[in-house]
């Protein structure tokens, strides 16, 4: 994942956070790639699926 994907998840969790904050955010990643970029950082708490992972379910 590349740190603009990265950047983009903080970004939406962090503007949930200061318009609501009595609600708690789960920042959700599905993407075609697994594994995060050396410059990219994680989002805190957040929860990443590869693509193929939920088309997996959906036929399940």
């Amino acid at each position: 994942m590349a740190t603009g994907d990265t950047d983009q998840l903080y970004g939406s969790a962090q503007w949930n956070t200061d318009k609501i904050p009595e609600a708690s955010t789960v920042p959700v990643m599905l993407h075609p790639v697994d594994v995060l970029d050396g410059s990219a950082i994680p989002v805190p708490d957040m929860l990443n699926d590869h693509v193929s992972q939920v088309h997996r379910a959906k036929t399940a």
